[in-house]
């Protein structure tokens, strides 16, 4: 995957990552194939980071964090270990100050949990956005269209319900996922200012591509908040494809 074809127009980028349905992969496979250093950082509890794609743990509580410039890529910072798996966020003042280092060329934030579900909407307070950020890459999984609205599957289903627009235990369509993805209480939130970059993600098969390509193309041409929709399969790192507005 060539992530840098992605973002245009920032040479050091910060990028925002909400929704569900991919977004920890996501950040991994961006941080693989971006070029220059990437920080990756959560403005929400998460799971630890995965050694296998990060070079260097990095707790926020050693004053001397901003300093550190040790070898390889990809540097994870975190807060609080909560317990032996998952990890607090950091807030906006010491996410600015890594950022500010000038040690990184990317930072990937992780801006709101969805608790492992394939979709979701913001709660109150969500997504976290820091004000710095450049890019918000809103996430939900193809998986969802054709089945019902319930808790295995969804995050907030009462939030979800109502952007939607749609009852819990109905079967989501086409529809009911482009409200969400171009909604100021979904996709839109907490963006203003941002360049918007939605994943369709968990895009498998060409069954699951040509739905997402109808969904991708139909979103686009109802607002004019972002400009293309990735179709992707972000835990093999593969872009599928890039729909631009026609």
């Amino acid at each position: 995957m060539d992530a840098s074809k992605i973002f245009e127009g920032f040479d050091r980028k910060v990028v925002c990552l909400v929704g569900a349905g991919g977004k920890k992969t996501t950040m991994y496979a961006l941080s693989q194939s971006l070029p220059g250093t990437v920080a990756l950082s959560s403005t929400t509890h998460m799971y630890h980071y995965d050694s296998k794609y990060v070079n260097r743990l990095i707790s926020v509580k050693n004053q001397d964090y901003l300093a550190f410039k040790g070898p390889g890529k990809v540097h994870a910072f975190y807060g609080e270990k909560i317990h032996k798996e998952r990890v607090s966020g950091l807030n906006e003042e010491v996410l600015r100050n890594i950022w500010n280092s000038g040690n990184y060329d990317t930072m990937i934030i992780k801006a709101d949990g969805a608790r492992a579900r394939l979709i979701k909407a913001p709660g109150v307070g969500e997504p976290l956005i820091p004000s710095f950020a450049n890019y918000v890459i809103p996430i939900f999984s193809i998986k969802v269209v054709g089945r019902k609205l319930d808790s295995s599957i969804a995050h907030r289903i009462d939030q979800l319900s109502r952007v939607m627009k749609i009852e819990p235990g109905e079967v989501i369509q086409d529809k009911h996922v482009i409200s969400l993805m171009t909604s100021e209480a979904g996709f839109l939130k907490h963006a203003e200012g941002k360049q918007i970059i939605p994943i369709i993600n968990m895009v498998d098969s060409k069954v699951d591509e040509q739905v997402a390509l109808r969904i991708a193309e139909k979103a686009l041409a109802l607002t004019d908040r972002f400009q293309s929709i990735i179709l992707g399969a972000m835990n093999k790192g593969l872009i599928k494809k890039v729909v631009l507005r026609k």
